[in-house]
C-alpha cells in the first residue's frame, strides 16, 4: 500500500508521532487536537486496536476506501464522501492532475512531505470546480492569497516554503494550539521560527506578531506595551 492510501496512519507513524495515541495496529490524535484516527488495515484486529484507545462516549473519525460495514460495538454517526475526481473527463485536467499526484508521489518516497509544489494545485482546483459557485469567485492563487494561515502544528521548513509559493510569508502567522498542544512542542515551534535561516528578521518578524498586530489592531497596543517593558 502506498502511504498516500492510508494519510493519517502515515502521519501518525512519521512526522505526527509526537501527537499520537498509540495501541496495537492503532493510532489516533489527542482527542484535544482532533477527532482524526487511523489503523494499518480496516481488519477486525484494526478496529480492535483502535476501540482499545477510545473512552465510553468518544468519537473517533476515519477515512476508509470502501463504505463503512456495520461492526458489533461499533456506531456511525455521519459518513460522507471525500473529494474524488474520476479520470477521463477531460484529457487536458486528467494531465494536470496525473502530473502533480506523480510530484506528490515522488516527494512521499523521498521522506518529504507533500504536496512538494502546491501552487501547482491553482489551476487544477479552478478546472475541478470542487465547490458550486467557483466561477463566480476568485481563482485558487487569488483566494488562497487573501487568507491568513498559522503554523499551528504545521511549522516545518517546507510548509512554511509552501506558504511562501501559494499566500506569502505576508499572510502567515504565528499558532501552537497551545495549550491544547503540548507545552514542549509549541515552544519547539517557535524556537524553529526564530532560527529558521530562510525567514529574513523582517519576516520573522512578521509570523512572531507583526502581521496579527495590524490583523487585530487592538493586539497592536498590547505588543508594544509589551515591547517597552522589555526594553
Amino acid at each position: 500500500m502506498h502511504p498516500l492510501d492510508n494519510v493519517i496512519w502515515q502521519a501518525l507513524t512519521t512526522r505526527q508521532a509526537n501527537f499520537a495515541e498509540s495501541y496495537l495496529d492503532a493510532r489516533r490524535f489527542s482527542s484535544h487536537v482532533t477527532s482524526l484516527g487511523a489503523f494499518s488495515e480496516p481488519t477486525d484486529r484494526g478496529y480492535e486496536s483502535l476501540a482499545g484507545l477510545l473512552r465510553t462516549g468518544d468519537t473517533v473519525a476515519l477515512f476508509l476506501e470502501s463504505p463503512y460495514q456495520p461492526r458489533p460495538g461499533w456506531k456511525l454517526i455521519a459518513d460522507t464522501p471525500t473529494l474524488f475526481y474520476p479520470l477521463g473527463s477531460d484529457t487536458n485536467l486528467d494531465g494536470q492532475v496525473q502530473r502533480w499526484l506523480a510530484t506528490v508521489r515522488a516527494a512521499a518516497r523521498t521522506g518529504l512531505r507533500a504536496p512538494a509544489q502546491a501552487v501547482d494545485l491553482h489551476a487544477i482546483v479552478d478546472e475541478m470546480r470542487v465547490i458550486p459557485g467557483a466561477e463566480a469567485r476568485a481563482t485558487a492563487a487569488e483566494t488562497f492569497r487573501r487568507l491568513y494561515w498559522d503554523t499551528a502544528l504545521s511549522w516545518s521548513d517546507q510548509v512554511l516554503r509552501m506558504l511562501r509559493d501559494i499566500a506569502g510569508i505576508d499572510r502567515v502567522l504565528f499558532g501552537s494550539d497551545y495549550p491544547y498542544l503540548r507545552r514542549d512542542l509549541a515552544v519547539s515551534s517557535r524556537r524553529h521560527i526564530e532560527a529558521n535561516p530562510e525567514l529574513t528578521t523582517s519576516e520573522r518578524t512578521a509570523i512572531l506578531g507583526g502581521t496579527a498586530a495590524k490583523l487585530i489592531p487592538r493586539l497592536a497596543s498590547l505588543r508594544s506595551g509589551t515591547q517597552r517593558q522589555a526594553s
